[in-house]
């Protein structure tokens, strides 16, 4: 099996063509390998779960990492309607891998099996810039590495266990001593802006997005560090999630799913309909018994 290969059935892209009928080839090519190693009458639902059981096993890239941290941290201890998860947030000169906000907002920078420490300490400088909490979710191969590369001990330390569970090896403590009124303006949008605006009771400039962007700037840097980084962690919490999946609609995708879907934008209707597509399309003898829908390109 080719690992990479086979977590790209992990996609947005893989999710669209399931939603109208299509089967991935390289679903297609995955089944037909299971099948080749004994297992029969195969659906897409299982095909997923067998999937995400290699890659346990031998390549857990960054999206096992986020799935797991999803699966255990957003939906397992907290649940969606008080909790979002937002993945690739560009802060300073980064980009955050996995930021959780629920009664607080905590960045969690990945470094799987596949990663190496060289620019570990840039980036949680960049993290502490626009958040209070930070920590590391490692393995257990690099987590000494990690030890002794993380000189602040403020950062929580996570680690992904063998099985699959993540356990705390220390919280992550509150620090505002680094935040910068810059780094928290630039991760607002336009709404987001008109949003703050409101809150701290400003009017809307009046004027082109360049002098729009550069009059609310002038606004936001009269406040304190943090009292901005609350209102702005408060508009994230309100914005970025996907309000459309609740916790009991999401629960009911087996799990290697449930962080795809919710990351992906899908509605509550098209999980449903993901939860219908997956199910069936039982696979035997190397045929895919559903195909007659069609094959995605």
């Amino acid at each position: 099996m080719n690992y990479f290969d086979a977590s790209q059935i992990f996609s947005n892209s893989t999710l669209k063509n399931l939603l109208v009928g299509r089967n991935p080839n390289r679903l297609i090519r995955l089944a037909e390998y299971f099948i080749d190693l004994g297992y029969e009458e195969l659906t897409t639902k299982r095909v997923f779960n067998l999937t995400f059981r290699e890659l346990n096993k031998h390549y857990r890239n960054e999206f096992f990492y986020k799935t797991k941290l999803f699966n255990q941290k957003v939906i397992g201890e907290h649940n969606l309607q008080t909790t979002i998860a937002m993945r690739e947030l560009p802060i300073g000169q980064s980009i955050a891998d996995f930021v959780m906000i629920n009664g607080k907002a905590e960045v969690f920078e990945i470094k799987t099996e596949l990663d190496n420490l060289e620019r570990l300490g840039k980036q949680l400088a960049d993290y502490y810039k626009a958040f209070k909490y930070v920590s590391v979710l490692t393995n257990e191969k690099m987590l000494d590495d990690v030890e002794k590369n993380v000189h602040n001990a403020d950062v929580g330390i996570y680690l992904m266990m063998k099985n699959g569970r993540i356990r705390e090896v220390r919280p992550a403590i509150s620090n505002t001593d680094y935040l910068d009124n810059q780094v928290l303006f630039s991760l607002l949008r336009k709404a987001e802006v008109l949003q703050y605006l409101k809150m701290v009771g400003e009017e809307s400039p009046d004027a082109t997005l360049t002098s729009f962007f550069r009059v609310s700037r002038e606004i936001f840097m009269k406040k304190s560090t943090e009292e901005n980084q609350i209102l702005v962690e408060s508009i994230l919490k309100s914005t970025r999630g996907n309000s459309d999946i609740t916790t009991t609609i999401v629960k009911k995708l087996p799990q290697e799913l449930r962080y795809i879907a919710y990351a992906s934008g899908l509605t509550k209707r098209d999980v449903e309909t993901l939860i219908k597509q997956i199910n069936q399309g039982e696979l035997m003898h190397g045929r895919l018994l559903s195909s007659a829908k069609g094959k995605a390109k």
